[in-house]
Order: C-alpha cells, then structure tokens, then sequence
C-alpha cells in the first residue's frame, strides 16, 4: 500500500486502501476515491488523473516527476481548494471509515447482547414451566393417593371410581406427552391400556361398560395421535387429540350423571329402609 501525504504536487495517488480502494488527488488537486485496483481501467485513470498513475500489472504508481514538466496546473487550480482543504478530506475519510467499523463491533456487540437475553428468558421460562408441572403433578398425586385411601374402604362403584379419575389424568398426561414427543410415550400408553382393561373388569353394569369403552376408543385416539406424529403429520395428530379431548368431556358428562344416579338411588333405598 503506498501512503504519501504530501499535497504540493499531483495527480497522484496518495494510498491504497486494503480494499482495493484508491486515495489520490485527481489532474485538478482534489481527493478522489473513485476508483479501485480491482476495477480501474486505463480510460478511466485518463479521465480522472490526466494519464495512467496505477498499472496492475507492475503493482506500482508514478512518481511526482512525471509530472513536473506539467506545473503549469497547479496554477490553475480553484484557488478555494488549497492543501488545507485536501488534507481535511483525507482526515473526513479516514475518520468515516473508522466511524464504520466502531458501528459494526457496536452492532455486534448489541447483537451478542440479545441473545444473552433471549437465552436467558428462554431458560426462565422453562424452569418456571418445569416447576409448575411438578408442583401441579404432586398435588394430583397427592389427591390421587388421598382419593385411592379414602375409596380403598368402600365397595366395588367406588373402587371403578378411582380408577376411573386415574384413567382420566393418565390421559390428560398423555395428551401432552404426544404433543411434546416425550420418550416415554410409548411405556405410558400400554400403562394406560392396562388400567382400561382393569376399569373394564369392575364395570358391574351397562352404564359402567359404556363408560369403559368409551376409555377404550380415546386410548385408540391417543395411540393414532402419536403414530401421526411419529409420520410428521402435525395436523392430523392434533386433529386425534381433539377427537380424544371431545370423548373425555363426554366421559366426565355421563360419569357425574351415573353416579349422582346412584347416589339417589341409594339415598331413597336407605330412606325408605
């Protein structure tokens, strides 16, 4: 790169920058940054500086003394236009560039910034979820296990109750489980199926085996629902969870009216005793 800041003669090039780019004062005194090693032509060179000042080639520039025979035009030059003001220029293009590259780190640096910040509340967000759902799931549990004990003393209805709200919560946690692709689906869905065998097993009545069967068909949807989404199919899993969501609802209908039925039932049978 050729670097010479001497304004008292020219045209000619002052420096190259590492881009190719040229710095030189042109056949009228004045900075131009026009043209680059890369591109520049002989025409052009002709133009702009009055001959040619950069042969590619020979990688090299024309001294001052080419032109001293021609220092008759330095007197014609814009009297407004001195070594001063060239050299301002230079200072002006100079400061620019480093202006330009102070604002790339500074955009860089901003960009680093946020994504620092993105992780972070990405991974808040996460642990808040995990703890939610572990605190969600071992108050289920724990009404699970206090339902368990309290219908453990009450006879065959209440024992199809139990398994009835077990059967119900695996599939609200299977449900999610399919959606997020969790590796254990697999193990839950049979744990699901054997407890729908066993709730088959107490049903004592066509209401109750109604209600069996309907399990049944939702554990169907569930299976169907992670096969789609072991092919890719988004939508149509989707599309078996909702069926499943729509069965469950119905479930839970039919379930409060058959045992409020019941409840009567024995209410009235216990009164009239």
């Amino acid at each position: 790169m050729n670097d010479n800041h001497s304004f008292s003669d020219y045209p000619k090039i002052l420096k190259i920058e590492d881009d190719g780019k040229i710095i030189a004062l042109d056949k009228n005194g004045k900075v131009n940054t026009d043209l680059n090693i890369h591109t520049v032509s002989d025409e052009q060179q002709q133009a702009i500086f009055g001959d040619i000042l950069y042969q590619p080639y020979r990688r090299t520039t024309k001294s001052n003394q080419l032109y001293d025979t021609n220092s008759q035009k330095s007197h014609n030059q814009e009297p407004h236009y001195n070594q001063q003001d060239r050299e301002r220029e230079l200072y002006l293009l100079d400061e620019n560039k480093k202006a330009k590259r102070k604002n790339v780190w500074l955009g860089l640096g901003v960009i680093v910034l946020l994504i620092v910040v993105i992780i972070f509340a990405v991974t808040t967000y996460i642990n808040s979820d995990n703890n939610e759902q572990q605190s969600t799931k071992q108050t289920s549990e724990q009404q699970s296990a206090n339902q368990n004990q309290s219908n453990d003393t009450q006879g065959s209805n209440v024992n199809f109750q139990r398994q009835n709200n077990e059967v119900k919560e695996d599939i609200q946690s299977l449900k999610e489980n399919i959606s997020n692709s969790n590796n254990n689906t697999d193990s839950k869905l049979q744990a699901l199926q054997d407890k729908v065998d066993s709730l088959k097993q107490e049903a004592d009545s066509n209401k109750t085996n109604n209600l069996a069967e309907k399990y049944q068909t939702t554990v169907d949807d569930l299976k169907q629902a992670k096969d789609e989404k072991d092919n890719g199919n988004t939508n149509q899993m989707q599309a078996e969870l909702d069926k499943a969501n729509h069965k469950l609802d119905d479930i839970k209908s039919k379930f409060s009216s058959l045992f409020n039925d019941k409840e009567d039932t024995d209410r009235t049978n216990n009164n009239e005793s």
